[in-house]
């Protein structure tokens, strides 16, 4: 398509999104969605198919149960919502935000940076970061975790109560509790690298033998 598509219903077929076009609104439930170059989906709906960005644009994607969406190189995704299903990063993720049982998987050249910069994963939200991939002004809340793998980058993470797994690089991050008041939080910048392993390794291996020093809020 050329033109503009509304409210569209995929089921085992494929819509294939051409320069200049526009899909607004299309539920995929078994088939798939290509939004080529200087194609744009706006508010798809991926419940059990693939929506695929070859480099083309995609705002507000929700994707739920076993839907996947893949951002190629040269794609641009915003705004999406992962909820029960998958999002392969290989270009660009912007804004989005992994609620419980989704997962956003970070490849190789791509970048996830997000809502005001900053992917937010919640409970039950899990993000990868895998060798060659970026992750930046990530957001971790409690119950939600960061796993960035040998050869990922992460980059200013705000760990907010949930778990960030470093076997990377993970720069300029700040750990955070809530204090009185409800809402509020103190920050304070991590752990030195090695001192951030060393923590979740024990916490991995469920061991406490080395206490580490413990936060000081002031």
């Amino acid at each position: 398509m050329f033109g503009t598509a509304s409210s569209t219903a995929i089921n085992q077929g494929v819509q294939q999104v051409e320069p200049g076009g526009v899909a607004t609104g299309t539920i995929i439930y078994a088939g798939s969605q290509i939004v080529g170059i200087s194609g744009t989906a706006v508010d798809t709906i991926v419940s059990g198919g693939a929506q695929i960005l070859e480099r083309g644009t995609a705002s507000g994607t929700l994707i739920t149960s076993s839907g996947k969406e893949y951002v190629s190189a040269g794609g641009i995704d915003q705004s999406a919502k992962i909820s029960g299903g998958s999002q392969y990063v290989y270009g660009l993720a912007r804004g989005d935000t992994i609620y419980d049982g989704g997962r956003q998987i970070v490849g190789i050249g791509g970048i996830a940076s997000g809502t005001s910069i900053n992917t937010q994963i919640e409970a039950g939200g899990i993000e990868q970061v895998l060798s060659g991939g970026t992750a930046s002004g990530t957001t971790i809340y409690a119950g939600g975790s960061e796993t960035i793998s040998a050869g990922g980058i992460d980059q200013g993470a705000q760990i907010s109560g949930g778990i960030q797994y470093d076997y990377g690089s993970a720069t300029g991050d700040t750990i955070c509790r809530r204090v009185s008041g409800g809402g509020v939080r103190r920050c304070r910048e991590r752990y030195s690298h090695a001192q951030q392993r060393c923590r979740r390794r024990l916490q991995v291996a469920g061991r406490s033998r080395s206490r580490m020093p413990e936060v000081s809020f002031s």
